[in-house]
């Protein structure tokens, strides 16, 4: 499920898993959400703020968008977006596509 904060901000989604009598919720972009800090570092951005960059390193908030399922839906297509905000800095708008493990870890 895809939902949205703001027009250009807080997007995210969230994988539900139906298991016997209940929904189980899975946040399947945390590793695209690291990959992204790693692509695109928030405080090597031009322009950046110091203390708004730090804190997006240590808790990134991409804009997160689920475009398909495939390998009969244990893989999820997912557009990640640095928002388009000045805060963001020089690496605002910044794109990248990922395929995502949408598979439950089972312990």
């Amino acid at each position: 499920m895809n939902g949205g904060e703001s027009a250009y901000a807080g997007f995210t989604l969230v994988a539900y898993e139906l298991r016997d009598n209940d929904v189980v919720a899975h946040d399947v972009t945390a590793a695209a959400e690291r990959d992204m800090v790693a692509r695109f570092p928030p405080c090597k951005a031009a322009n950046a703020d110091e203390q708004d960059c730090k804190r997006m390193e240590k808790d990134p908030q991409f804009n997160m968008s689920a475009l398909a399922w495939i390998n009969g839906s244990s893989t999820i297509v997912v557009f990640a977006e640095v928002p388009p905000s000045s805060s963001y800095g020089g690496i605002m708008g910044q794109v990248q596509g990922y395929e995502l493990d949408a598979r439950p870890v089972r312990f």
